[in-house]
């Protein structure tokens, strides 16, 4: 009948919709995302260095340590970021 078609029609219209305006935010977000990383270093200079470490604290016996040395860009500069998980050892 003319009125199943009607809202089979509505439904339809409805669904549209709401599926273009999700893309709609999906773009936005994409486009954000874009302009934010506009500016970030993607070159080959980017690297990470682990280093397992073990210290001897006096009294304390042998610890051990995690240690990460992050480079960021063409600088050269390490920047390290050190951890220490003291399990002494008798």
């Amino acid at each position: 009948s003319m009125k199943s078609y009607r809202d089979q029609w509505r439904r339809y219209v409805e669904l549209s919709s709401l599926g273009l305006g999700l893309v709609y935010l999906l773009q936005v977000t994409d486009a954000f995302v874009d302009a934010h990383l506009n500016s970030f270093d993607v070159s080959d200079d980017l690297s990470l260095r682990f280093r397992p470490k073990l210290d001897r604290a006096p009294g304390l016996g042998p610890t051990f340590g995690v240690g990460l040395s992050l480079q960021f860009g063409r600088n050269n500069r390490w920047h390290n970021i050190s951890e220490k998980a003291s399990s002494a050892t008798p």
